[in-house]
């Protein structure tokens, strides 16, 4: 029995290209080395966005423009891998952390607006659906 349910996932190798592409994107959009060829079909990407994945809640997929294929990734890793490249290049790799968190609420968010859609007895999903954006005010509430 196969149980992957999702999108193939990126190497180590595969996601340590894209990571350093995407931060050199951030510093320097004029000078940065382009995003690799799609890892599926081979063809160039012009872009890619990253979402919220379905296997675990550390798991993210993103999904490189134009061809749409998308690939998952563990966040955890990305992160350790991410902190190394900042480590080597500095500072100034805080910012795309910031884009990244805000990215995370920000599907969240947009998880939580799908679910109140889901089927499920006794309108579960719309109760967990106001309970995670009442958690997200409460986090930003305090944070502010």
């Amino acid at each position: 029995m196969n149980d992957q349910t999702g999108p193939p996932r990126l190497t180590r190798d595969q996601l340590s290209e894209l990571l350093l592409a995407d931060e050199q994107q951030r510093r320097a959009p004029d000078t940065a080395v382009p995003l690799p060829d799609c890892f599926l079909c081979g063809r160039p990407a012009t872009g890619m966005s990253s979402t919220l994945g379905c296997r675990d809640v550390d798991e993210r997929v993103v999904t490189l423009r134009p061809c749409g294929h998308r690939l998952a990734f563990n966040v955890g890793v990305a992160e350790r891998m991410q902190a190394k490249m900042g480590a080597a290049a500095g500072p100034a790799s805080a910012p795309s952390e910031v884009g990244v968190l805000r990215a995370e609420v920000a599907a969240a968010r947009r998880f939580a607006g799908e679910m109140r859609e889901f089927c499920s007895p006794h309108g579960v999903s719309v109760h967990y659906a106001d309970q995670l954006e009442a958690a997200m005010d409460r986090a930003k509430e305090g944070a502010a």
